[in-house]
């Protein structure tokens, strides 16, 4: 068993020094050729997500209830990686670094991210259905038409997020910040909003005119849907009626 641990923390050592081998650096010389240095960005996006991905379908940042991963990721720095359109169902991902991190229409359903930072991460129709973000970083992160249902957001930041037309379903945002996030078009039914804060989140009602819809690009009518007997003026929320209001939105 000592020789197993061992072995797990050689691997784990060294996918972490490779994570930040990947990195571009931020000391780059004020010289140094801009296109030269877009490439060596974009390569190193891309390679991140094929590590990830290799490391996925290795089964190393798997967990379940009756299995821990090989791997943890909860220091490796994986902002900016190309994961879009990956299968990391249940994968491991506590704590790591994913900001900015393009993972649209990935499927990270049941995975393990708590604590993990995806600030300004693409996560456009991504699946997180029962995923655990607990007091995970999803700041300004697009998850407009993500499936979030069932998820655990629990004191979550999700703080100007784009979650128009995401599916909350009994997601559990306790607690969570979501201040002036966009919430238009979005299905709260039976989510737990308990202490979360929604100071200036927009929605939608059944009186949104088709013009806003369209412009959301949702079907009319795009009413936000709560649970019963949910007041969102009486949490200070911003009521979407006007294509001006929408342009102070992108402003």
């Amino acid at each position: 068993m000592r020789e197993d641990e061992e072995l797990r923390k050689l691997l784990e050592a060294n996918t972490l020094a490779l994570f930040n081998e990947l990195s571009v650096r931020e000391d780059v010389r004020e010289d140094s050729d801009r296109s030269l240095e877009s490439i060596q960005e974009a390569w190193g996006r891309d390679r991140k997500g094929q590590v990830v991905r290799f490391l996925y379908d290795l089964s190393w940042i798997i967990s379940s209830e009756k299995k821990k991963p090989l791997l943890s990721l909860k220091e490796a720095n994986l902002s900016g990686a190309n994961l879009e359109g990956a299968d990391l169902e249940g994968a491991y991902l506590r704590r790591a670094d994913l900001e900015g991190a393009y993972l649209g229409r990935a499927n990270l359903g049941r995975a393990d991210l708590e604590e993990a930072d995806l600030e300004e991460a693409n996560l456009v129709r991504a699946n997180l259905e029962g995923a655990y973000l607990v007091r995970a970083n999803l700041g300004g992160a697009d998850l407009g038409g993500a499936v979030l249902e069932g998820a655990y957001l629990r004191r979550a930041n999700l703080v100007r997020a784009n979650l128009v037309r995401a599916n909350l379903v009994r997601a559990d945002l306790g607690g969570a910040d979501l201040g002036g996030a966009d919430l238009e078009g979005a299905d709260l039914v039976r989510a737990n909003l308990e202490g979360a804060n929604l100071f200036e989140a927009n929605y939608t009602d059944k009186n949104t005119p088709n013009t806003v819809c369209s412009r959301l690009f949702l079907s009319y009518p795009c009413p936000t849907i709560f649970r019963d007997n949910f007041d969102p003026k009486s949490r200070n929320m911003i009521l979407i009626h006007t294509l001006e209001q929408l342009d102070k939105i992108g402003d």
